[in-house]
């Protein structure tokens, strides 16, 4: 386990002043009872610490800091689904316990903000600002139960493991058991910002958004949220998207989309269309950027979707095809057929209920250096067998090459 460098004692800095050396030694007290050590290893904010409870009895620790109106999340996960039962338990700057969970599954510590003392309430708070304890356990009635487990983190606003949103582009993720996924945008005072989060067919997410300002913080749960605000006086807000269920163990994906941002995209972001039904086939970009086309000469930015046919009762055919043409969404008995004109790619194949990509071998599909290609704009879209007998279409994309 990787450690932290041990801070000296506030009172060999101040030694006239008792408020902080009493609150020095409760802290050291605080360690002392926990087991642990003034070495503990850090959270990684917007990120996942994986560790294991690999003796009977291990507890394991780990400290973050948190400022003024900060707000954190933490989720423990059991990976292996076994019988550990994943226990955590949150000491605050002063060494008190505030808050045990544990969870066979998924141990949830909720969302909890960082406040001092006010004049209005001149009692302690349970959640000053600080270095914050976790202690990482496990719980089951067999105490002998050992197991390894992902500590998931975030801390907001700041936290940004799926980066900054860029307007109008469209992001795709998804969430694994326990997964909290964090993003950034950035707000000008008196801008008005736009945003919708979407949970796609297939899994079992229920849908959790929670935006959080410096001293704002909103959230729901639902297949879709959708929000408007207004900054003031500006700054960055991040958006954490994860499982809003009772047992915090739902899987699956979901979109994101910004606009009003001033971060705008290099060039103009890809264009996702509907299927018809929320069961049908998934289209998804597998590029280097979800949101944005293919780029000339950049080997990082390649032609490559693919087709999530897991959703079909029985394996059968499938087709990727793309054409220079698009139209609106034409009602036929397969679903929303978006393609038209002349179609200048396909790939055709066999599904076994599996995603199957459109990257062909060896090296992908790269667009060549030809300048003459910037702008070019297409449309792709995919039918998958299996449906009941039936074969559906999938929503479809129109990207832009850029440069």
């Amino acid at each position: 386990m990787s450690t932290t460098s041990e801070r000296p004692s506030p009172c060999s800095e101040k030694r006239n002043d008792r408020t902080a050396c009493i609150a020095w030694a409760l802290r050291s007290c605080g360690a002392l009872l926990l087991g642990g050590s003034a070495f503990a290893q850090s959270l990684v904010n917007g990120g996942v610490v994986s560790g294991a409870i690999s003796a009977p009895g291990e507890r394991d620790t780990y400290t973050f800091d948190a400022q003024q109106w900060d707000r954190f999340e933490i989720r423990l996960v059991d990976v292996n689904a076994s019988s550990l039962t994943p226990q955590v338990e949150l000491y605050n700057p002063n060494g008190v316990l505030i808050r045990t969970s544990s969870s066979p599954d998924v141990a949830v510590i909720d969302t909890t903000e960082v406040r001092a003392r006010s004049i209005s309430d001149p009692s302690p708070s349970l959640t000053p600002p600080g270095t914050y304890t976790l202690v990482v356990s496990n719980a089951s009635g067999a105490r002998n139960q050992t197991g390894a487990y992902d500590l998931h983190f975030v801390l907001a606003p700041g936290a940004n493991a799926g980066g900054e949103l860029l307007d109008g582009v469209t992001v795709f993720g998804e969430i694994e058991r326990g997964e909290l996924d964090s993003f950034t945008f950035a707000a000008e005072a008196g801008q008005t910002i736009e945003g919708t989060i979407t949970a796609l067919n297939g899994g079992a997410l229920r849908l959790r958004v929670e935006r959080f300002g410096r001293q704002s913080y909103s959230g729901g749960i639902g297949t879709t949220h959708h929000f408007t605000t207004t900054s003031s006086p500006g700054g960055i807000q991040t958006i954490v998207v994860s499982d809003g269920s009772s047992t915090a163990t739902g899987t699956g994906r979901y979109s994101i989309v910004v606009h009003g941002v001033s971060a705008a995209p290099p060039y103009p972001p890809s264009v996702f269309w509907p299927s018809e039904n929320r069961s049908d086939p998934l289209l998804l970009d597998n590029a280097g950027h979800s949101g944005l086309g293919p780029r000339i000469g950049d080997p990082s930015e390649p032609f490559n979707l693919a087709i999530d046919c897991t959703g079909a009762d029985s394996p059968s055919i499938y087709a990727l095809s793309l054409s220079a043409g698009k139209q609106n969404a034409l009602s036929t008995r397969w679903g929303w057929l978006y393609l038209d004109g002349p179609i200048l790619l396909r790939k055709v194949g066999t599904h076994g209920k599996s995603v199957e990509a459109w990257f062909p071998e060896p090296t992908g599909l790269l667009v060549p250096n030809d300048l003459s290609l910037v702008g070019t704009t297409y449309t792709v879209q995919g039918a998958c067998g299996g449906f009941s007998g039936s074969i559906r279409l999938s929503g479809a994309i129109t990207q832009t090459i850029g440069h």
